[in-house]
């Protein structure tokens, strides 16, 4: 296995490990199947575990009886092609550039790769759409890091990105929270510190989450899980390295309660971090605990639109006239198909044109990568 890079140490977002990513790499995995049972669906006020609506945004509320996001029946592409953006002509790329006026993009796979660094020209192309007036948003499942690590890195590869505009599923957690006026319940996280930080600083008290002793003996079991908070009303669960079965079990537990609301703040299943390494995701805890507690998660993160809702608190969107780039069909061209936005496909990251089959996430147009709109950008 290759040596992660000292880049990656250095200037990555995920630190040493964790670039979230959309691709899964286990094939006896499905993704709808896994996606199935906890997109989309919603724990009711009192955690009944039942169906209902996705949540929308409406006058600044989450709304439970907003428009329902569930995949459509899996239809397969019309004919028509992907446009590939490289072949067009002056005059066609004039009339791309015409028709948005923000622009929302993933981060890993898309303007870098975690373990090697900035994708070429991808960058400047961010850089060249801004000096043309357009407004950029980065938006990211990972919420590993602080924001401050992703201000920092956008600086270093020449392409500042203010802090308001980088939005992660954290903030959309902390957003929910408050509305549904939990500010005075705790919140069990299965996350990392800086997740925990991260609502800490939006007003939101975390119970404490270890570490934990190591157990090997009944007895000492029984008294870590005996040992609960009495005001945890939330259970979140994000990508958390030092996961154990204590964490689980505890997670479990406050899961019993019927009024416990249960968060997913991203579904990947997988965080690939070099093509030789990939991580477990979030999602596959989170389908652990609900297969074991029967109970469905609020979804935070991409494809699902909280995250674009935060972008319009601070930024009128005109769906028609944005333009949603990402790496992933599943995530980042899925949001966008939902949420009625161009999509640009790039194949910088873990995705292939290929797999562009289901008319729900087909993307308008695609690059091999971002870098490859600059030259194109700079006759205009």
């Amino acid at each position: 296995m290759p040596a992660v890079s000292h880049w990656a140490i250095s200037k990555a977002p995920l630190g040493l490990a964790f670039a979230v990513s959309s691709v899964l790499p286990y094939p006896q995995l499905s993704l709808w199947s896994l996606r199935s049972k906890f997109r989309w669906l919603n724990n009711g006020p009192r955690g009944t575990g039942a169906k209902a609506s996705a949540q929308d945004w409406t006058a600044g509320k989450w709304k439970k009886e907003g428009k329902k996001l569930q995949p459509k029946e899996t239809k397969m592409a019309q004919s028509s092609p992907i446009k590939d953006l490289s072949s067009l002509n002056k005059k066609e790329i004039a009339a791309f550039l015409d028709s948005f006026d923000t622009v929302i993009s993933d981060c890993d796979g898309v303007l870098w790769r975690a373990a090697e660094g900035p994708i070429s020209g991808s960058p400047q192309t961010i850089n060249k759409l801004k000096s043309l007036g357009k407004k950029v948003f980065l938006m990211s499942n990972n919420s590993a890091s602080p924001l401050e690590r992703y201000v920092t890195l956008c600086e270093k590869m020449g392409m500042p990105i203010p802090k308001e505009n980088i939005i992660t599923p954290s903030a959309a957690v902390a957003y929910y929270l408050k509305e549904q006026n939990l500010e005075n319940k705790k919140i069990f996280v299965l996350g990392t510190s800086h997740f925990m930080d991260y609502l800490r600083e939006a007003g939101l008290h975390c119970s404490e989450n270890g570490p934990y002793p190591i157990v090997e003996d009944l007895p000492s079991l029984m008294r870590e899980l005996s040992n609960l908070d009495s005001d945890v009303g939330t259970v979140v669960i994000d990508t958390d390295p030092n996961i154990n079965f204590i964490k689980m079990m505890k997670a479990v537990q406050y899961l019993k309660r019927p009024d416990c609301h249960f968060i997913l703040a991203a579904s990947d299943v997988s965080a690939i971090l070099t093509k030789d390494l990939n991580l477990i995701g979030p999602g596959c805890f989170s389908a652990l605990l609900e297969k074991f507690t029967g109970r469905s998660p609020i979804v935070m993160g991409k494809p699902e639109v909280y995250m674009v809702h935060l972008i319009e608190k601070i930024h009128p969107l005109n769906p028609s006239r944005t333009l949603m780039i990402g790496d992933s069909l599943d995530h980042d061209i899925l949001l966008g198909s939902h949420c009625g936005f161009q999509t640009l496909f790039v194949l910088s990251g873990h995705g292939a044109l290929e797999d562009a089959t289901d008319e729900n996430n087909m993307p308008k147009y695609f690059l091999n990568k971002l870098g490859d709109l600059l030259p194109l950008l700079s006759s205009q």
